[in-house]
């Protein structure tokens, strides 16, 4: 990895992260009118209900990462990711067996560090997670391809509205009710045992969809191995990540926290940051 592209691998992170609870303009295409609703006495029973049967609780889980990121410049870079049911997500990218970079998020903030050439993000995301209703559930939920309610609400297949669509043996799941200030949904394969394929959420102002693949069955059910993220508004955001399952440690109770950057650190702004990469 270039060392110009250390704080980039950090930011990339975050920013998938966080690209993944904005929103897709492809959801509304999903519900124009080659949609139409199917009965909720026998759809939802064998899709909802079978797909929330592979939801596992969990407490935390340590696992590593492959990411590739396309868009707004080319970096591929593997880390290690952290976090802890309802409260942060935490990723630190190691070079030669020295940290280099570390991202984490939580329901307030996201933060960034490069630790080579001492600068630094730091910016609130409350606007966001207001504007949204998501918290650090919801957005873990997404990075591993699992069903979910805003604001890490409990989930019950009578919570769901199915909806058939254009593609052959895709069926369209939204949360009824939906919230004030979004919408969303997801497009999942309607087999005898459903996977969940993609997440479209419209919030109006954000587009992002998230598609999944791979999924596997671990200690808190299935998780999607894959998942691709791609961005057009507010910024040009794509990206894939690749989740390493078979050596993923759950539930061991690891507690991480956050840790200011010291002395010596240069603090710069997002818009910032961006404006450097589009130079890259």
């Amino acid at each position: 990895m270039r060392i110009k592209h250390i704080l980039l691998a950090a930011i990339t992170i975050a920013a998938v992260t966080l690209t993944s609870c904005h929103s897709s303009k492809q959801g509304s295409v999903v519900k124009n009118n080659h949609t139409q609703a199917v009965s909720r006495s026998t759809e939802v029973p064998s899709v909802a209900s079978a797909l929330l049967d592979t939801r596992q609780e969990w407490t935390d889980v340590q696992l590593p990462v492959s990411i590739k990121l396309s868009q707004p410049a080319s970096v591929s870079l593997n880390a290690t990711a952290y976090m802890r049911r309802g409260e942060y997500i935490k990723f630190s990218v190691r070079m030669l067996g020295f940290e280099v970079a570390t991202a984490w998020i939580d329901t307030d903030s996201v933060h960034a560090i490069d630790k080579v050439g001492k600068r630094y993000v730091s910016e609130s995301i409350s606007r966001v997670t207001t504007e949204l209703g998501l918290d650090i559930a919801d957005v873990q939920d997404i990075l591993f391809g699992r069903v979910f309610r805003v604001a890490g609400a409990e989930v019950a297949a009578s919570d769901f509205k199915v909806e058939a669509t254009e593609y052959e043996n895709m069926l369209l799941l939204r949360p009824d009710p939906q919230p004030e200030i979004l919408e969303y949904g997801f497009v999942v394969s309607a087999d005898e045992t459903p996977l969940l394929n993609y997440l479209l959420v419209d919030s109006g102002r954000f587009n992002a969809v998230a598609q999944y693949s791979g999924q596997e069955t671990t200690a808190s059910g299935t998780v999607a191995r894959r998942v691709s993220v791609s961005s057009t508004e507010p910024r040009k955001i794509a990206a894939d990540l690749t989740w390493n399952l078979s050596s993923a440690k759950w539930n061991r109770d690891d507690r991480q926290k956050w840790q200011a950057p010291g002395k010596g650190y240069t603090k710069i702004s997002l818009s910032s940051l961006l404006a450097i990469l589009k130079k890259l």
